[in-house]
């Protein structure tokens, strides 16, 4: 009975301190990252930019040090560091950050842990130069965001409302955020073809109506030969974007590669319908920018191939024009 009581006292004391060390340390990252958005915009600039930086990031240090498992002191230690050029112990706490999240996830799942992912893979191509390291970050953060989703799910129970709204539309942000950036990665890799279409395959099956996963899955299937299969992926694009001009230049682009094929073959038939299908989204190309002399200068190339000196004649004049010839 008095070991119960003990027990029991020590936690009602222990309570209010751990209560007051969270308190203290959520105001110690909202300082934190007010510091970082006033050297973001300029209000600090200079030594005392760095100064500030300095002394913020010494008070997260005697943070993660009270508490190893704050993954937030974590995550928001990486953004100071990352904000004065920092990026390797930049890369080293957003891993540390999820790493603590994973060891002492707090009792309400917090889908923000999978940005210090994303944020980690971005520091780590855009900034050092690592697109191996990027991708495997990218797709750990996709297993998370999964464990995530699960753990949300047991929770909710089947609740609804405006709570239960808002972790959908995070989870949805960083899917989203997650996802196009691992693809992005896997255009810039050739050489881990395999794991690049299953990433495809699994980002259309999550987001089927997302615009840029569609753009970028083009790009793989033409880059892949797969110039059919490309046309389409931009087709689709167009209809979930009508307005949008870039799928139109894209197609061109592969009516052309599969006008040539047919060349190759000698099906002139074949040949002709892509030229004339490779024209049609070329113009609507030139609709919106008349003067896209890349553009003109694709479609002079192209007349030439299938030896259409009227059309080719035609696109030159303008070419002309533009430099005044």
């Amino acid at each position: 009975m008095k070991i119960i009581t003990a027990i029991t006292l020590s936690i009602m004391l222990f309570a209010p301190v751990q209560a007051a060390f969270a308190q203290d340390l959520k105001a110690e990252i909202a300082e934190a990252m007010a510091t970082v958005e006033k050297v973001k915009s300029g209000e600090l600039e200079g030594d005392k930019a760095y100064e500030s930086l300095l002394k913020t990031e010494s008070k997260l240090n005697k943070a993660v040090k009270e508490n190893p498992d704050a993954w937030k002191a974590f995550d928001t230690r990486a953004r100071v560091k990352m904000t004065y050029g920092q990026y390797a112990g930049a890369v080293r706490d957003f891993q540390a950050a999820v790493d603590a999240y994973r060891r002492s996830p707090p009792k309400f799942p917090d889908p923000a842990v999978a940005f210090s992912v994303s944020d980690k893979a971005e520091v780590q191509y855009e900034r050092l130069g690592y697109l191996d390291p990027a991708i495997d970050s990218l797709q750990d953060g996709q297993k998370l965001l999964k464990e995530l989703v699960v753990e949300i799910e047991r929770i909710r129970g089947g609740k609804s409302g405006a709570a239960w709204d808002t972790l959908e539309g995070t989870i949805r942000d960083a899917r989203e955020r997650i996802n196009r950036a691992l693809l992005t990665a896997f255009l810039e890799h050739p050489s881990r073809k395999d794991e690049a279409v299953k990433a495809f395959d699994h980002a259309i099956e999550v987001l089927p109506d997302d615009y840029q996963v569609r753009m970028k899955f083009g790009e793989l299937l033409v880059r892949e030969s797969r110039a059919t299969e490309a046309v389409e992926a931009y087709t689709f694009a167009m209809t979930l974007k009508p307005d949008a001009v870039r799928p139109h230049c894209r197609l061109g682009g592969v009516h052309r590669i599969l006008m040539n094929g047919k060349l190759r073959l000698e099906d002139s038939k074949g040949a002709k319908s892509h030229f004339k299908l490779a024209l049609e989204s070329y113009d609507t190309c030139l609709e919106a920018n008349p003067q896209n002399v890349d553009i003109l200068l694709n479609v002079v190339t192209m007349c030439r191939e299938i030896e259409n000196s009227g059309k080719a004649g035609l696109y030159q004049g303008k070419l002309d024009k533009i430099w005044g010839n």
